[in-house]
């Protein structure tokens, strides 16, 4: 069984605390209780005969009467990697967070999945621990292919031909996700100009928001290349029929 602990630099705070544990009780319970030792949180791969694990780990000191000073270690993101079915499992079925780049990038490296690092951020949060797995295999090689699996892994998205060039230019200049589109696509025209407008302006005004939320209500479709003239009067239209259509189902609210 090897350890190896996955950082860019050398945690001095877990060096602390092992030299600590090493002291003499006195020393270990001035320091503890004089608040000079903190939680840590590393990241960490263990490999055996037939598995390899990586966790995300917290480590928070805690006090014994008798043996003194521990650590209360708490993992929050792990996966585990079964080299004989080459199955993946993802601890409590919790999302890997691309924020922590060092269990990801560690991954990445260990199954010659490189490339993967070096996409845009707001493509890899918008990957989903299966798609992740497809590129750890090698089902996914590019960023091409990485988006399309992204789009048709979610239930909305997958239902609408989006360009994956757009798409590619979206994730990039917004560093959003590729699945907040679910808020528009049902109510677009043309689903390829909504990518043009969030890429171009990195949102939509309170107006056309409004919009969206009424062609939902009404089962309408919107042109997001209308300007403002054309957007400001169909928010007034349809907010009129909406107030049309309360009123008369105002009744069935009655007690």
């Amino acid at each position: 069984m090897t350890l190896t602990y996955i950082e860019n630099e050398p945690h001095t705070t877990r060096e602390m605390y092992e030299a600590l544990k090493g002291a003499p009780m006195a020393e270990q319970r001035f320091k503890f209780f004089g608040n000079d030792v903190y939680p840590y949180q590393d990241v960490s791969r263990m490999e055996t005969d037939t598995h390899v694990y990586w966790a995300q780990t917290l480590h928070t000191p805690k006090w014994n009467a008798k043996t003194g000073i521990y650590l209360k270690n708490v993992s929050g993101v792990g996966c585990t990697y079964e080299k004989t079915t080459k199955k993946f499992k993802w601890w409590f079925g919790k999302q890997i967070m691309f924020a922590v780049p060092e269990m990801y990038q560690d991954m990445c490296k260990y199954f010659d999945a490189e490339w993967f690092i070096k996409e845009p951020n707001g493509i890899k949060i918008s990957t989903t621990n299966s798609v992740f797995v497809k590129v750890l295999k090698g089902k996914i090689t590019n960023t091409n292919e990485l988006l399309k699996s992204i789009m048709k892994s979610n239930p909305i998205l997958r239902n609408y031909d989006v360009d994956v060039t757009r798409l590619m230019i979206y994730t990039a200049t917004t560093n959003s996700r590729v699945q907040t589109l679910a808020d528009y696509v049902d109510v677009a025209q043309d689903v390829n100009v909504v990518l043009d407008k969030l890429s171009n302006h990195g949102g939509f005004s309170w107006i056309m928001l409004d919009l969206v939320k009424y062609a939902r209500m009404l089962n309408r479709k919107i042109d997001f290349n209308w300007d403002l003239s054309t957007t400001t009067s169909k928010r007034s239209e349809w907010e009129k029929e909406i107030e049309v259509i309360r009123q008369e189902w105002l009744p069935l609210y009655s007690f």
